[in-house]
């Protein structure tokens, strides 16, 4: 793309306010292509009712409209408001409940060994098998992970011939839509294990684990967790990968 054909547009981050803009925006593409500018109403017109009534133009701006749906924010916000603050003061003595699961039940499977001596990717694809017979919601997916690569270690081959494409699966290049993804299907009642490729990757997906995976639980009094397995090969020598 060319610097004669970036405009750069100063938004507030807000539809409403920054409509105009984003009109201005739209029609510069189009102009650039060929096509006719439309203006605002052109546009509403071509989304539908919908959008005609959620906004319309007060003294010459436009703005949410729908005067029932805003009073009834307003009403629930406001109950909320006065709730929360009709509550005492939580004790300093909980201060720190809920940052781990106070309870931990591990069940343990019989040992079944493969061979005398294994190698440590060897042992993973192992155990993952073992587990996804075990577990019918636990799912595995990352970058390259289905067969027939099977990761770019192996640790994951031959999981998708076993159990299909709809447990095992790639993800996109994407490691935050990896971890978020993960924490919802979590949420969901599913056991996600998910590979991060190498672990210079991973620095991406930190907003999701520092703010989201490791806060959940304590953010929301216990009543929600997301457990998984996180997966992430780590560099320890030239050429040389720990998976």
């Amino acid at each position: 793309m060319s610097q004669k054909f970036t405009v750069l547009f100063d938004l507030d981050g807000t539809l409403v306010d920054t409509a105009p803009d984003l009109i201005r925006a739209h029609n510069h593409v189009m102009k650039k292509f060929g096509y006719p500018s439309k203006s605002i109403d052109e546009l509403r017109n071509a989304v539908g009712s919908g959008a005609k009534a959620m906004m319309a133009k007060d003294n010459g701006k436009w703005k949410w409209f729908d005067e029932k749906i805003q009073n009834e924010i307003d009403a629930q916000v406001n109950r909320d408001a006065d709730w929360a603050e009709a509550q005492d003061h939580p004790d300093a003595d909980t201060a720190l409940d809920h940052v781990y699961n106070g309870y931990i039940s591990i069940d343990e499977t019989n040992f079944s060994a493969i061979a005398d001596k294994v190698v440590m990717v060897d042992a993973i694809n192992h155990a993952l098998k073992e587990e996804m017979e075990r577990n019918d919601k636990m799912v595995i997916y990352g970058e390259d992970v289905a067969d027939p690569k099977g990761g770019v270690f192996n640790a994951t081959r031959g999981l998708t011939d076993a159990f299909g494409k709809e447990r095992v699966f790639n993800s996109p290049l994407a490691e935050s839509s990896i971890i978020g993804t993960a924490i919802g299907m979590s949420v969901a009642g599913y056991k996600p294990v998910v590979e991060i490729q190498f672990g210079d990757y991973i620095w991406t997906a930190m907003m999701q684990l520092r703010n989201e995976v490791t806060t959940l639980r304590y953010r929301s009094n216990n009543v929600w967790s997301c457990p998984m397995v996180i997966r992430v090969t780590r560099w320890i020598h030239p050429w040389r990968f720990v998976p």
